[in-house]
This record gives structure tokens, sequence and C-alpha cells, in this order.
């Protein structure tokens, strides 16, 4: 789908232009959600400021916010890239500060960068580099915010933003994910959907999954439906790998 600006879009950047996005990126460091955006920012939590909803919500939906307000599209979940004409996809990462290094980091889990959904109809049919994993995730932009937990009672829109980086899946990294999705596509093609787990790949792993509402279904592989149903849950970067790109971005 290609780029569809909100009413928060302001023109300052060229959403089919990757170095426009990147340069446009670059105007948040050093600065909050909150010095950067529309006054509308706050009217989504029209109580932030109590200190029950800000210890709620601190730093959870930062991404949605710097969507919506700051880049000025509204959140999706499509298989497609954020800035599909640029082949750029948008993500967030707060970190933590150890001694004089930054850190990913989640609290009570294990940290990790979130990226699509394994669609566990449509992975059997795929090879990786024309899969939608590959074609929505190659460039990623990602804004580092500052998430430290001492800090739980202030709002994600006063998170500061640390850098901006862009990453490109690339030489040693391509083979290295490359690999470990071969290795979850195999999975689903096994009808193992239901057996995926984190432990099973090195640096992209498999994790949550969708709302109960929608949560188990039966798949096709590539003969016959599947005896077990499962969800479709989504890939990530592991820490290891997540804390390599924030060496390369940050420290």
């Amino acid at each position: 789908m290609s780029f569809k600006p909100n009413e928060y879009f302001n023109n300052q950047y060229d959403p089919l232009d990757l170095n426009s996005i990147y340069e446009y990126s670059k105007k948040m460091v050093g600065k909050t959600l909150r010095d950067l955006c529309h006054p509308d920012i706050t009217r989504e939590d029209p109580n932030y400021l109590e200190e029950k909803d800000i210890k709620k919500r601190s730093g959870k939906n930062f991404g949605h916010y710097l969507e919506k307000y700051y880049f000025g599209y509204s959140n999706n979940n499509e298989s497609e890239a954020d800035f599909l004409e640029a082949g750029l996809e948008l993500k967030s990462s707060g970190l933590k500060l150890r001694d004089t290094k930054y850190y990913s980091m989640y609290v009570k889990k294990e940290p990790r960068l979130t990226l699509s959904t394994i669609n566990n109809a449509e992975i059997i049919n795929e090879e990786f580099d024309t899969s939608s994993f590959y074609k929505k995730n190659k460039t990623l932009l990602i804004v580092f915010f500052d998430r430290d937990v001492n800090d739980k009672f202030e709002h994600n829109i006063d998170k500061k933003v640390i850098d901006t980086y862009l990453y490109t899946l690339a030489n040693y990294d391509y083979e290295l994910i490359k690999n470990d999705w071969e290795l979850i596509r195999n999975k689903v093609r096994n009808c193992e959907a239901h057996n995926l787990r984190n432990r099973d790949t090195e640096h992209l792993e498999s994790c949550g999954g969708e709302s109960k509402a929608r949560e188990y279904k039966n798949y096709f592989n590539q003969d016959e439906y599947c005896p077990e149903p499962a969800k479709n849950k989504r890939f990530a970067y592991k820490k290891d790998f997540l804390n390599n790109i924030i060496d390369m971005a940050v420290n």
C-alpha cells in the first residue's frame, strides 16, 4: 500500500525519498515528541498527567505516537513497508544506559525488536529473497529513545530521542537472518507452526502472536491441512542481534 498521509503530515519531508525521511528523523535527536509534534498529541491521553495513567503507559506506545504525530501517517500492520516507495520500514526501540553504554530494554520481557507477522498460510510458499519479511524489513529506520526504568512515571511523549539509524540487512547479517527465516519457514511447512519457539533459532525468532479472539487457525502446508491449528506469531530480532545494531548506531 502506498504512503497515505494523515492530518498531521506537515510536508517537511518527502515520503517517497529515503534520504529525505532519514534527514527528517535526525531533527528528533535530543528532543521529545512533545517538543516536536502537534499539541493534539496529548488528546489521545487526556489524563496523561495522572500518575496511574503514566505508570501504565510509560514507553509502551512510543511507536504509535511517532508514526501518527511526527511522520504523519496512521499505524498499520500491512505486509508492506511503512514507506513503500522508499523501501523503508519505521521502527522504534527503547534503550537504557548502563555505565557508558546503551542496551536494548524491555520491561518483563527478553529484549527484542519486533518485526512483521509470520503468516502461516503464506510463508510456506515463499523464498527468502522474495518474501514479505525481506521486502518489509530489508531497510529499517530505527528511532532509539531513552527508556530509563527510573523514569517510570514519565509519559512516552516525554521520552528523549537518543538517535536514529538506517539499518540495511546485508552481507553477514543477511546470511544469519536468512538461515533463521528458513528454519522458521520449514517448521511451518512441516505442520509445526504450533511448536515454534524462540529457542529454535539464533538471531531471528518467532514471538508473541495474534489476539485471542482470532488466535488459532488451521492452515495448509504444501499438500494438505495441518492437523494442529496455530496462531500467526511475529518475527523479531533477538537481544544480541539487536544490541549489535545498537552498538553500530549509538555506542
